[in-house]
């Protein structure tokens, strides 16, 4: 945990900073889901106060998949999103997504936690997948071509 861990005050925003990587295995890209749901997300999670955004990404990494080490982790771009939570009592959500990449050998990929699963899917066959949010995927799939770090933004 970071030394900076330390009591902030009380959110005046609900903007959710969240660290999402590009977790390549090969030539594969590992995406995550929540079991018994169609649509995919990058693996990772919400940036805790004081936790910057590369010691999230270990974490959440380490929690999820029992990861201790990434070979390479850079930045890769940023999504960032505002969209209904819940349409019935307009309820809203706002996410900055910070994207990384990193790197992980060959091998079985296990969940750690239950709610969650993992498939590794080939990169060239990620348009085939519904992976959320929607405009993150061209954002990848551009990066995945020039190597420079992508932006992408959307409203629902």
């Amino acid at each position: 945990m970071s030394r900076f861990m330390q009591t902030f005050s009380p959110q005046q925003s609900h903007i959710h900073i969240i660290t999402r990587v590009i977790l390549l295995q090969g030539d594969g890209i590992v995406l995550c889901r929540v079991k018994g749901h169609e649509r995919f997300f990058l693996p990772g999670g919400h940036v805790e106060d004081g936790e910057l955004a590369e010691e999230a990404l270990k974490r959440e990494l380490k929690e999820e998949l029992g990861i201790a080490e990434c070979e390479n982790i850079a930045f890769a771009g940023v999504c960032e999103g505002a969209f209904p939570r819940d349409r019935e009592h307009e309820i809203f959500q706002h996410e900055v997504c910070l994207v990384f990449e990193a790197h992980i050998p060959e091998g079985e990929i296990v969940s750690r936690e239950d709610h969650i699963e993992f498939i590794c899917v080939d990169r060239e066959h990620l348009n085939e997948y519904a992976l959320m949010p929607t405009p993150m995927r061209s954002g990848i799939m551009e990066w995945f071509t020039t190597r420079k770090p992508f932006f992408r933004s959307f409203q629902d």
